[in-house]
């Protein structure tokens, strides 16, 4: 089984602020790729192949982080 997810955050370009990480709370074995942008939205793919014991409901958690901290 593969679960695979691709978020986006968004910054409007009037801000003077970019996201710089992507913070998550996720199963252990979830892979995360290098944050992209493609004009102010900003992503990452995510991979997970959950083991035997993993399989069922799991919490993922994300959260942006801009250059303002």
């Amino acid at each position: 089984m593969l679960f695979t997810v691709i978020y986006s955050v968004f910054v409007p370009m009037i801000t003077f602020h970019s996201i710089v990480e992507i913070v998550t709370s996720s199963p252990v074995g979830m892979q995360l790729s290098t944050l992209s942008n493609h004009g102010g939205v900003y992503q990452s793919n995510v991979t997970w192949y959950p083991s035997q014991q993993q399989i069922g409901q799991q919490v993922f958690c994300f959260k942006a982080v801009d250059s303002a901290g």
